[in-house]
């Protein structure tokens, strides 16, 4: 038996579903409350070993976020030279403010790629040659 109603159950499976890899951010800063909330939230997650890998920084320093700017986009062009081919579709995924959540996740609205089916990534007692494919 379990603790939760089916009701909050379903929310879950519904919340997984539609989580969205988030690319585009808002500049303005969070409520202290809201970011402590969403920060003990993540820090809920489960680590091999409770090791807990995870450290958070603030920076509301205007100067930090534009140095940090400048070496994210020096990154960002370098992944993308290193692409060779898909560097365009690469540097289409650009970052900016929440304006809108997407019915699909923005990697498949850009044309990226489409979510693998997930009887390509579940096997039974072994590992299938062609368990890669969707990587290519």
């Amino acid at each position: 038996m379990s603790k939760f109603t089916a009701t909050q159950i379903a929310t879950v499976y519904e919340v997984i579903a539609a989580r969205r890899d988030m690319r585009h951010f808002r500049s303005e800063p969070l409520d202290d409350a809201l970011l402590t909330r969403l920060l003990e939230a993540a820090h809920c997650a489960p680590s091999v070993g409770y090791v807990q890998p995870w450290r958070f920084i603030r920076v509301r320093s205007v100067e930090v976020r534009a140095q940090m700017l400048t070496l994210i986009e020096t990154e960002r062009m370098e992944t993308a030279r290193a692409l060779g081919e898909r560097e365009q579709e690469f540097l289409r995924l650009k970052v900016g403010r929440v304006d809108e959540f997407y019915p699909r996740p923005m990697l498949e609205t850009q044309q990226w790629r489409a979510r693998a089916d997930l009887s390509s990534l579940v096997f039974e007692d072994h590992w299938r040659a062609d368990a890669d494919a969707h990587f290519e």
